[in-house]
């Protein structure tokens, strides 16, 4: 992975198993940064938890791209048309496009599949474990399930790293446990996280408020 410049997924490559693999993945990575980092891959979910001044927002899993096949295309022509369609759209629907890159490439191949490969009709597989370049279909709310002692950790670690607003992601098998128990883990802590987490996700009417809660409390302060 790069070290900086790597936002939004840029130059991450998973599920590496072959120093070939590992060669590959360094040079694309340091297209980003001229320093990398390797990271034990960690199997679970993706959740990104929101706190303002310690208190909890709302918690949002962010699911991995996917495309679901039609019996003709192959899998180049179901992503080609995936981004047009979030081109096209009237409404922002996703803020990236999904890249056909080495991530992709590897996961895919992880699942016995290729580019070229066609999927039966309405079989639907996710193309990354990244997920930053997935569309509002992939996200969902998941405020009201995640277990007491998660959210108690990120207000602490708010609190005391002294952030208004943070964003953790948080990495685990199930966010209705203990972390302790998953193996789950708090893999990044956002000091300016975005917002757009909380409001493209699939059933709007569970959409949290989250940027009024924050105007609120800037307006109070001034």
């Amino acid at each position: 992975n790069p070290a900086i410049s790597g936002a939004a997924g840029k130059g991450i490559t998973t599920g590496i198993t072959t120093k070939k693999e590992l060669k590959q993945a360094s040079f694309i990575a340091a297209t980003f940064s001229s320093k990398l980092i390797i990271e034990e891959l960690i199997e679970g979910q993706s959740y990104r938890l929101l706190y303002l001044e310690g208190k909890f927002l709302d918690a949002i899993r962010r699911n991995p791209p996917q495309i679901t096949g039609d019996g003709k295309s192959n899998i180049k022509q179901l992503i080609e048309r995936e981004n047009l369609k979030r081109t096209q759209s009237k409404k922002i629907i996703s803020l990236h496009p999904v890249s056909i890159d080495l991530e992709l490439k590897y996961f895919l191949k992880s699942q016995n599949y290729r580019l070229n490969s066609v999927l039966p009709d309405g079989k639907t597989i996710p193309v990354k474990r990244v997920v930053n370049q997935n569309s509002f279909t992939e996200n969902e709310s998941v405020k009201g399930i995640v277990h007491p002692s998660i959210i108690e950790i990120g207000s602490q670690i708010s609190r005391l790293l002294k952030i208004q607003l943070a964003g953790l992601d948080i990495m685990t098998t199930d966010i209705t446990r203990p972390l302790d128990e998953t193996g789950g883990i708090i893999n990044e802590v956002n000091t300016s996280p975005g917002l757009h987490h909380h409001y493209l996700i699939s059933k709007k009417d569970e959409i949290v408020p989250v940027a009024k809660y924050i105007l609120k409390c800037l307006l109070k302060k001034n």
